[in-house]
């Protein structure tokens, strides 16, 4: 990792208790929820504001401008919906 993001108070709690939720430590969900976030957002979106040209043949958001992905399914809970309840938060 580059660096490591600091959480607030509240984000650090919420990412515990999700990762409770899942049995997982809070890393690993941390890379779920942005995984999961990253699908929901359309590429375009990020693409036109992105800030590193350089990196396109493997960005992620380039690679899936043609393709669809699957929802990711951890212990019975789709963690889509995470995402879903993370950009109504953000937006």
């Amino acid at each position: 990792m580059a660096y490591t993001p600091e959480l607030s108070q509240e984000g650090s709690s919420t990412l515990r208790r999700l990762a409770w939720s899942l049995n997982k430590p809070m890393t690993q969900t941390l890379e779920i929820v942005v995984e999961e976030y990253s699908k929901a957002k359309k590429p375009e979106q990020v693409c036109i504001s992105c800030r590193d040209k350089s990196k396109c043949d493997d960005c992620v958001f380039n690679n899936r401008k043609n393709n669809h992905h699957e929802r990711v399914n951890v212990n019975g809970e789709v963690i889509f919906m995470l995402a879903g309840l993370l950009l109504q938060k953000i937006s």
